[in-house]
């Protein structure tokens, strides 16, 4: 079943009929529910995406995230599927494991109308590559993005990082180490943190970093590592 065969049954134009199933707000209310009534009775589903295709919008925003499971997020992604629902917007969570790859294709898929936005929580491609594809579909950053022509919204990581960190140390704690996810060079928050710990306490050894901590139970693992080892620790803070 097609829409011209629901035009024929209805007994109204395709245009009107498309206009139906698009929401257009310029149709009378009688006609509305008549082509309705027909589409209900043969069970008709329209293609939503030809439709996307057809009126140039998708009603979907993709969120691209590192983790599916990343408790850092959850708020960002609760706040877009709130906002999302009221405007009748559906949410799409597209995970990366931080492969460029994996996020390329989610832009590549921008470009095909998959979505009508992408909001970017962490990347792991370089904003000169991102801004490529914003051409064709809004793309929003959840870091800050100054040096390139992209949207964002962001906080300034590193007042926040120091103010906890000095907090940490007006307690009396000095050999505080911290758990971080991704290096210095890919992650913008990990730069925060290291910036931060050495206007706290001048200096970062080595050994008070633990790398790789995206999880619980990478959480857990860091623990313990400072548990078992022979590093002396009076705190673990986790980024």
């Amino acid at each position: 079943m097609n829409i011209k065969e629901i035009a024929k049954l209805a007994g109204y134009s395709v245009t009107t009929v498309s206009r139906v199933i698009n929401n257009h707000p310029y149709v009378a209310d009688e006609k509305r529910r008549k082509i309705k009534a027909v589409m209900k009775e043969v069970g008709y589903v329209p293609n939503n995406t030809a439709r996307a295709l057809s009126i140039g919008k998708s009603k979907n925003i993709g969120i691209v995230v590192p983790y599916s499971n990343y408790p850092y997020f959850d708020k960002i992604v609760g706040g877009v599927v709130e906002a999302a629902f009221i405007q009748d917007y559906k949410v799409t969570l597209l995970p990366t494991n931080y492969n460029q790859a994996t996020e390329e294709g989610y832009f590549k898929e921008l470009q095909a109308k998959s979505f009508d936005g992408l909001i970017v929580t962490s990347k792991c491609n370089s904003f000169e590559v991102i801004e490529q594809y914003q051409t064709r579909g809004n793309i929003v950053c959840c870091e800050n993005t100054d040096t390139v022509n992209l949207s964002s919204v962001s906080l300034n990581r590193e007042v926040a990082l120091t103010e906890a960190l000095r907090a940490l140390q007006r307690q009396g704690y000095e050999r505080v180490a911290i758990a971080v996810n991704r290096n210095e060079q890919e992650s913008a928050t990990t730069r925060a943190m290291f910036s931060s710990y050495r206007s706290v306490f001048q200096t970062l050894p080595p050994e008070l970093v633990y790398r790789r901590c995206s999880t619980r139970a990478d959480g857990a693992a860091a623990i313990r590592h400072f548990n078992t080892s022979a590093i002396e620790i009076d705190a673990l803070f986790f980024e």
